[in-house]
C-alpha cells in the first residue's frame, strides 16, 4: 500500500557479522560488559572471535565456542532479554514521525493519479506499488520539511509532525524517507529509475529554495517566476509519470509533460486560493495560515500585477510581521484587511479565472490523450472533477 512501510528484517553488521536477532529494548549487559564496551569490542571485530576481552575485568571474559553461528548467537544472547529488542527499538524511533503523518487524513490524489495513468501505461502491479510507495515517501518527507520551514502548527487538522517529535527528529526522519525512496527506486526493473528520482528531487529542492527566498526577503516575484517555482508541486506528478513511463508494457508512447505541468500548477494555485477562502481549510490549518507565514501566493502575485499600491500595503504588513519574528501570528483583523485588499484589487477574481483556464486546458489535454490511446480514462476525469473549486 502507498505510504506504508513493508515488513523488513531488522539487522545490523557488527564486527563483520550480520545480527538479525536483536529486536526490542536496549543492549543491557553482554558478557558482563557495559553497552559501550560491548559495541566497541564489536567494532574492533571481536564479537564473533575466539574471545571477548575486557581490560578491567579479565576474569569475566567469555570464550565463545560452537561450530555454527546460531550456537554462538544463542550463547551470546543468553540471559540478556532486553538486548533482543535493540534493532527494533532503533527502527521504531526513526519510523515514528513517518507513521504519524501517514495516519493523517488524505485525499489520496497521487495514488488515484497513478491508478488512472495506468490505464495507458499498463505497468506490472509490483512496479505500480513500488512507484506509489516512492511517491508517498517523497510526499511525506516534503510535508514534514514544509511544516518545519513554515512554522505550521497544524497539518490536516492535527498537530504538525515537529510539534510532537521536535524539529531535529522530524528533519532526520524526512531525510531518512528520501533515502528510503531512493532505495525503493533501485529495486525497480528499469535501471534509469534512480536517476529520474534523484533529478526530480534536485529540482524540488532548488525550486523550494526560491519560495523560501521570496518569503525571507519579503519579495514578490513575477507570474512567470512564480509558476516556475510552483512546478515543484508538479514535480511529484512528473516523477510518478516518468517512473511509470519507464516501467510501461504498452507499445504506445505518450507525452504527459504538458498534462502533469498543468496539473501541478492547478494543484498549487488551488491550494493558494482555498487557503484564503475555504472554511474547511481554515479548520485544518488555521485561518489564512499562508498570511501568518508571510508566504507569497499566486493571489498576491496577481495583486502586484493589477494594483501595485494595494500590493505594497500587503508587503509592508509582511515586513512588519517579519521584524516581530515567525512565532508571532497576524491578528485576525489584519488578515481580514489583507483579504479585502486582495479582493478589491481584482486579484482573487484573476486567481479564479486562472483556475478555470487551467481546468479547461487539463480537460482538453485528457481528451487528446484519450484520442491517441483509443482508451477513455474516466478515473482521471473523476480526479480532476474532485479538485475543482
Amino acid at each position: 500500500m502507498p505510504g506504508t512501510f513493508p515488513d523488513e528484517e531488522s539487522s545490523t553488521v557488527i564486527g563483520g557479522q550480520k545480527l538479525t536477532s536483536w529486536t526490542n529494548g536496549t543492549c543491557g549487559k553482554l558478557a558482563d560488559n557495559t553497552k559501550e564496551e560491548t559495541m566497541q569490542n564489536a567494532i574492533n571485530g571481536e564479537l564473533y572471535g575466539e574471545r571477548i576481552h575486557h581490560d578491567k575485568r579479565k576474569s569475566d571474559t567469555t570464550h565463545l565456542e560452537g561450530t555454527n553461528r546460531s550456537e554462538k548467537r544463542a550463547k551470546l544472547l543468553k540471559g540478556s532479554k532486553r538486548m533482543e529488542e535493540t534493532i527494533e527499538l532503533l527502527d521504531s524511533v526513526i519510523r515514528a514521525p513517518g507513521n504519524y503523518i501517514r495516519s493523517l487524513p488524505s485525499k489520496g490524489v497521487r495514488r488515484i493519479l497513478i491508478e488512472s495513468l495506468n490505464e495507458w501505461f499498463a505497468i506490472p502491479k509490483a512496479s505500480q506499488e513500488t512507484i506509489a510507495l516512492i511517491v508517498a515517501l517523497v510526499h511525506k518527507a516534503s510535508l514534514m520539511l514544509d511544516d518545519c520551514e513554515d512554522g505550521s502548527e497544524l497539518r490536516r487538522g492535527k498537530q504538525a509532525n515537529y510539534m510532537i517529535f521536535g524539529q531535529a527528529q522530524t528533519i532526520n526522519n524526512a531525510t531518512y524517507l528520501f533515502v528510503r525512496a531512493v532505495r525503493e527506486a533501485v529495486d525497480l526493473p528499469n535501471m534509469r529509475s534512480t536517476a529520474v528520482l534523484t533529478e526530480q528531487l534536485e529540482t524540488l529542492f532548488v525550486r523550494q529554495s526560491w519560495d523560501l527566498h521570496w518569503r525571507e526577503k519579503v519579495l514578490c516575484p513575477t507570474e512567470d517566476e512564480y509558476l516556475g517555482m510552483v512546478d515543484k508541486t508538479g514535480g511529484l506528478f512528473a516523477l510518478l509519470a516518468s517512473l511509470m513511463a519507464l516501467e510501461s508494457t504498452s507499445s504506445a508512447h505518450y507525452d504527459l509533460d504538458a498534462l502533469v505541468t498543468m496539473l501541478g500548477r492547478y494543484f498549487q494555485i488551488r491550494h493558494d486560493y482555498v487557503n484564503l477562502t475555504s472554511q474547511e481549510y481554515s479548520e485544518q490549518k488555521g485561518f489564512c495560515e499562508d498570511l501568518d507565514e508571510g508566504r507569497v501566493s499566486y493571489c498576491l502575485v496577481m495583486c502586484e500585477q493589477k494594483d501595485k499600491a494595494r500590493a505594497d500595503q500587503i508587503m509592508s504588513m509582511f515586513r512588519q510581521q517579519a521584524r516581530l519574528g515567525q512565532q508571532k501570528a497576524l491578528q485576525r483583523q489584519t488578515k481580514e484587511h489583507i483579504l479585502k485588499l486582495l479582493e478589491e484589487s481584482g486579484a482573487m477574481e484573476a486567481t479564479r479565472a486562472k483556475l478555470r483556464e487551467l481546468e479547461k486546458a487539463v480537460d482538453a489535454e485528457i481528451e487528446g490523450l484519450e484520442g491517441l490511446a483509443g482508451v477513455e480514462n474516466p478515473l482521471l476525469k473523476i480526479l480532476v472533477e474532485m479538485l475543482r473549486v
